[in-house]
């Protein structure tokens, strides 16, 4: 097997244990980086996203950390994060905005009679059905990172004691 590029690659055992198609690739390779990227820079974070190559059928991640040039901005929306616990507000536009508006996609691409539909309108619906998995990897992956990034910085008091708890995250 050859590496997937320069520098330190991860098979992704978790959610692709087994060779995926080109196709499920190309819609992972374009909508994963971007809403997984705007997640991170939204609670500042360093890192920026993984970037995801496929060998051989097997799908690879590189992390990639944020450019340079963003350093001051990801600094202050970590600051901002942490003091609006945004996370919250994340889990009110998942519960507002994008679980209803997903199931109602997805309910109106299932609804789709498919025996019924000539070849043109056959290649339509699938060019609706890959628009929307590949907008539903990007909300995915924007509100990965907000949505486990609470129990990230949450100490583990039970095992521990309060007390042992960082002076830095006692508002946790």
């Amino acid at each position: 097997m050859r590496s997937p590029g320069p520098g330190s690659w991860e098979q992704d055992s978790t959610h692709c244990p087994r060779p995926i198609t080109a196709y499920t690739f190309a819609l992972l390779q374009e909508w994963f980086p971007k809403g997984f990227a705007e997640g991170t820079a939204r609670l500042g974070l360093l890192f920026s996203h993984l970037e995801p190559a496929r060998v051989n059928g097997f799908v690879y991640y590189k992390q990639v950390g944020a450019p340079e040039s963003e350093l001051p901005q990801r600094f202050a929306a970590a600051e901002k994060a942490f003091e609006s616990k945004l996370w919250f507000e994340d889990l009110a536009r998942w519960d507002k905005e994008y679980k209803p508006d997903s199931t109602r996609r997805n309910r109106k691409l299932q609804s789709v009679p498919m025996r019924e539909l000539d070849t043109d309108a056959f290649i339509g619906h699938l060019e609706e059905v890959r628009s929307n998995a590949g907008e539903m990897v990007y909300r995915h992956h924007i509100l990965l990172r907000p949505r486990s990034f609470p129990s990230a910085i949450t100490w583990p008091t039970g095992w521990s004691g309060p007390d042992s708890r960082p002076a830095n995250c006692s508002h946790l």
